[in-house]
């Protein structure tokens, strides 16, 4: 249970220095690996014995502790989607003709971050539709009925034989 106990001191810690402050960070480096290596020295030195850097899950699960959190941490997502979204067409506004693919690379990187981040206002609409068909004791007896037709129509159809024409033609050389 050791884990369990290192894991709630380091979110106490989190916790303690401020949400705020933390989101800024975040804004400020643009990710949470890069976050996390430049976390404040006395968030640091809880995870330094033996343990390393602190967890990208530490991290998360201490969003998850309070809704209130995880809604800041949702605005702060859609305050980075901008940004993304603006630095993509700073790089494809910026690009020389050399450079269009790595531009390219960049841009849709931003773009993609952008559209994961904030959804709606960035993301493709859904387009998964879910139909459901139920199948009723009236439209089971309609087919049964056409079915029945059909195979009346089928047997007068063989009835009528056509006896072929002869055709008088004469050839003309």
């Amino acid at each position: 249970m050791g884990g369990a106990k290192l894991t709630r001191k380091i979110g106490q810690a989190l916790t303690e220095h401020g949400e705020d402050e933390i989101f800024a960070l975040y804004l400020k480096h643009g990710s949470v690996r890069k976050l996390l290596k430049n976390m404040p020295e006395h968030i640091k030195k809880m995870t330094r014995s033996d343990h390393g850097q602190m967890s990208m899950a530490v991290y998360y699960e201490w969003l998850k502790q309070t809704p209130q959190r995880q809604a800041k941490w949702e605005m702060i997502k859609e305050v980075m989607a901008n940004k993304w979204a603006e630095e993509a067409l700073e790089i494809v506004d910026s690009t020389d003709v050399d450079e269009v693919q790595v531009a390219r690379l960049r841009a849709n990187t931003r773009q993609w971050l952008a559209e994961k981040f904030n959804r709606h206002q960035y993301g493709k609409p859904d387009v998964n539709v879910a139909v459901g068909i139920q199948v009723g004791d009236e439209f089971l007896s309609s087919l049964k009925e056409v079915e029945k037709l059909a195979k009346q129509r089928a047997e007068k159809a063989k009835e009528l034989v056509v006896e072929p024409v002869e055709a008088e033609f004469e050839v003309v050389e």
